[in-house]
């Protein structure tokens, strides 16, 4: 391990509220920070709680030219999420980013670049959120989350936190995407055209290869140049049968043992730098079963 990998590796848990949510409804995303404290994510992660930064979307517009919902808003919060990520690394801390929907992702890559520099992305989500301003039917951020980091929506993605890419296509692998029709039905970009250089792992291959073997390949697939990671999780990777408390649910996702097994391998690479955790839709999850049973396998994985 490398003098860079066992600082990495030290460091503590930081945990960031980060409640913004991109239809500007007011979502139950907005719950998910809280939801997870109560169920004890805090001491499952023996972390430190900074609390929620003010990043909640209440404007349900679509910007006429930009594309986007919140525009402004999205803007401004974007900012907040990127200097609490770069000031909690600067500070010797992991930050832990708890949404939220994906609208969190470019702000949180923001602040890792500014502090780190060139970084890779592990993306596990349900769906590629590929989408961008002229394709998308919602206009939220959280649909074009990958396309933005990625500099694939590039004026998007400056506009937001500046010059595109945030992370290079090639430093990326995003992993069970099982949201293929729906695209298509939008005439949406696939990665192959969008992010041709990234590589993407959907959750067809993980049922097929078993999770075992696909924690392995995964971490053939991360490179031992010593570059760090950010991991963003969506938790609608997970099948709708078994994580109900999502607003975009997939019918073909993942388990919660295949999600233990990938999730465990990468929380215990030195390299790991911060993780997001997104799409946890609270209002969904009345009696907080779904989040007691995520703060369990984000304990299992990250303590």
């Amino acid at each position: 391990m490398s003098t860079a990998e066992q600082i990495t590796a030290s460091r503590r848990w930081l945990i960031i509220g980060a409640p913004m949510e991109g239809s500007g409804t007011r979502r139950g995303e907005i719950d998910a920070p809280g939801s997870f404290r109560r169920a004890g994510l805090v001491n499952e992660l023996d972390a430190v709680d900074f609390g929620d930064l003010p990043v909640v979307v209440t404007d349900s517009r679509r910007d006429p030219s930009a594309g986007i919902i919140g525009y402004h808003q999205i803007v401004t919060g974007t900012g907040l999420i990127a200097d609490a990520v770069s000031s909690a690394l600067l500070a010797g801390w992991r930050p832990f980013l708890l949404g939220g929907c994906c609208s969190i992702l470019p702000g949180a890559l923001t602040g890792l670049r500014r502090h780190t520099g060139p970084a890779k992305l592990i993306f596990i989500d349900g769906h590629l959120d590929l989408f961008t301003p002229r394709d998308t039917r919602t206009g939220e951020v959280a649909g074009m989350a990958l396309a933005i980091v990625t500099g694939y929506a590039a004026e998007t993605a400056s506009a937001l936190a500046g010059p595109a890419p945030l992370v290079e296509p090639g430093d990326v692998l995003a992993i069970g995407d099982a949201d293929g029709a729906r695209r298509q039905a939008s005439n949406a970009a696939e990665a192959a055209t969008a992010i041709p250089d990234a590589r993407v792992l959907d959750a067809t291959s993980i049922h097929s290869m078993g999770a075992e073997a696909m924690a392995e390949r995964t971490a053939a697939l991360i490179d031992r140049e010593g570059m760090p990671f950010w991991l963003h999780l969506d938790v609608d990777v997970l099948d709708e049968k078994v994580m109900p408390a999502v607003s975009f649910p997939v019918s073909t996702g993942i388990g919660y043992s295949e999600a233990e097994v990938l999730l465990r391998a990468l929380g215990r690479d030195a390299r790991l730098i911060g993780v997001s955790v997104a799409g946890f839709n609270a209002r969904r999850d009345p009696q907080e079963e779904s989040a007691r049973r995520m703060t369990k396998l984000l304990g299992s994985a990250f303590a």
